[in-house]
């Protein structure tokens, strides 16, 4: 008895909760935005307009919606319909609808050589992705930075700093990771341990050995004093020879 008047209590709760929310506008996004949904009748050759009315029927209901900043953008609407129907079709012949998120078909959407059929679509789908329904991300970012730039990581330069924060929250999982590339980055282009990036060092001038510095160096005062009395004491030994033989 006592855990059923907790379940109603708990309806209350959630309803009263819910009641200044768009129901329908949530239902409207999660149809157009989950490609999955998309797989209905996947074996047609072609998009009929009845198999994506409920697609069709969603996106109507959002532009109508967002109407005004959608138009400040440049979006047209007229032709809106048509590129959802274009947009299907590409994904559903050469896209893996089922198995993908549609974070993937979105990227792949945006980035297909047919991307000029539906250059509205994709406007919209930015729209949807960009709306925050809560701040519970924005909290986890903060903190993530903590953990990131602690106090001794002060210096720490924004764009560093922005990138490490992209990786934390929007990269993929470390057991999908590979580090082969990052590793023949640091084996041939590093200079340094440390400093991937530096730029190579100057070539050094070539070393002198110290029997070439004596060679080529200027005598100093003691060599020319020695040398000095060395010529002193050969003319005065000279000089006694020639004495000699001359007598």
């Amino acid at each position: 008895m006592c855990a059923e008047l907790d379940l109603k209590k708990l309806d209350q709760k959630m309803r009263s909760r819910l009641e200044w929310s768009d129901v329908e506008m949530l239902r409207s996004i999660i149809t157009f935005a989950d490609t999955q949904s998309w797989t209905v009748n996947l074996n047609h050759d072609s998009v009929d307009v009845d198999d994506i009315s409920e697609i069709l029927s969603s996106v109507e209901y959002i532009t109508a919606h967002f109407r005004d900043p959608l138009l400040a953008v440049g979006t047209n609407l007229a032709t809106i319909r048509d590129e959802v129907e274009e947009a299907v079709e590409y994904a559903r012949k050469y896209l893996s609808i089922r198995s993908e998120t549609c974070q993937t078909i979105w990227y792949k959407l945006h980035e297909a050589p047919d991307a000029q059929k539906w250059p509205n679509v994709l406007i919209l789908a930015e729209l949807i992705f960009s709306l925050p329904f809560s701040n519970g991300k924005v909290e986890r970012i903060f903190s993530v930075m903590k953990i990131i730039k602690t106090d001794r990581r002060t210096n720490l330069h924004i764009d560093t700093l922005d990138n490490l924060l992209e990786i934390q929250m929007e990269g993929p999982p470390l057991s999908s990771f590979s580090a082969t590339e990052a590793v023949h980055l640091w084996w041939d282009d590093c200079r340094t341990t440390r400093r991937v990036n530096q730029e190579a060092r100057k070539p050094y001038k070539p070393r002198i050995s110290s029997a070439s510095q004596d060679e080529t160096s200027e005598p100093d005062s003691v060599s020319l004093a020695l040398s000095a009395g060395t010529t002193g004491f050969v003319v005065d030994m000279l000089t006694v020879v020639i004495t000699v033989v001359i007598s």
